[in-house]
């Protein structure tokens, strides 16, 4: 039954779990390390406090974090607001963890004589500011990109599609795959 399945697959997370407590479920946990290296150490420190670990999958891989044991204001502490321009500070430190992952996936297809991190957020840097936001979309950019060189966007066909503001990215984006696809298909 799937109150049986709930009951097991519960009880499957919360053993998994290296320390006993509760799962806080956050809506993005993509975004929670990012933010963490975003906010200053007291506002890290407020958020963290909250729990006494702290574990998130960021897409790639789980990663883990405890509060400050030194702190020296130990205690109920209420969760700090963040501001936009707060939030939007932690971008950076979001691309710089997908290009982290996804080298892992893409090294061995990447240009070889520059440093496989550092061409892959180069890359998402262009996508992002190319208004292609969503993980989503970053790695489909990225794509192209190994298959088509950095810069394809500057190119024809690429950059008329890219221009075309009046359609959405995820349309944007197909049409640039699409023109690849042509560019290799048989006639």
């Amino acid at each position: 039954s799937m109150d049986d399945f709930h009951a097991h697959v519960s009880y499957c997370m919360h053993e998994s779990v290296p320390v006993k407590g509760h799962l806080l479920r956050l809506h993005e946990p993509r975004w929670f390390g990012p933010l963490l290296c975003a906010v200053g150490d007291r506002q890290r420190q407020a958020i963290l406090g909250a729990g006494s670990h702290w574990f998130w999958h960021d897409s790639h891989t789980w990663r883990e974090a405890t509060p400050d044991l030194h702190d020296p204001a130990p205690g109920y502490r209420p969760l700090p607001r963040l501001s936009l321009d707060r939030l939007e500070t932690t971008t950076p430190y979001r691309l710089a963890a997908e290009a982290r992952g996804y080298r892992d996936h893409y090294e061995a297809v990447l240009p070889q004589n520059e440093t496989p991190t550092a061409w892959i957020l180069a890359r998402l840097q262009e996508a992002h500011g190319a208004g292609f936001r969503q993980s989503c979309y970053l790695e489909r950019w990225l794509r192209l990109a190994i298959r088509q060189g950095a810069g394809f966007h500057r190119r024809p066909p690429y950059s008329m599609f890219l221009e075309d503001e009046s359609k959405t990215p995820g349309y944007r984006l197909s049409a640039m795959e699409g023109a690849m696809e042509n560019e290799h298909a048989t006639v």
